[in-house]
């Protein structure tokens, strides 16, 4: 389980931002077979960090200047910058979990939340080290 506070850092949810907009535009372009280029919004996120709550994988409030998105799109950079998120891996894994619904587009949230928890449950506490 990841505490919301050791996450908090502006420079890597800004990289984890760019991270994450390219892994959902990626994976909805192989998902859907057009050309997606998406902003990722704060209520998708939001709805993935909330799931990823619910399943026990973060705990905690976001410290004070933080949102849940902001902690998200923070572990995303975090994931990439120890190593632990090939973007190539992640893009394929999001697109096939998007493949499998009928509307693609409407269930970014879900689908985010669940390559997350993934990963997040063979990475462990252990990212944070």
């Amino acid at each position: 389980m990841l505490e919301a506070r050791r996450l908090a850092n502006k420079e890597v949810a800004r990289l984890g931002d760019a991270i994450v907009n390219f892994l959902v535009s990626g994976a909805l372009t192989l998902a859907t077979g057009r050309p997606h280029g998406v902003k990722v919004s704060n209520s998708t996120l939001r709805k993935a960090y909330r799931k990823l709550e619910q399943v026990g994988l973060i705990r905690g409030r976001p410290p004070r200047g933080f949102s849940p998105e902001d902690l998200l799109e923070a572990l995303i950079g975090l994931l990439w910058l120890k190593g632990r998120l090939s973007l190539d891996s992640a893009v394929l894994r999001l697109a096939k979990e998007l493949s499998s619904r009928e509307k693609p587009e409407k269930v970014v949230d879900e689908c985010l939340a669940s390559v997350l928890a993934d990963l997040l449950s063979t990475v462990g506490p252990s990212l944070l080290l």
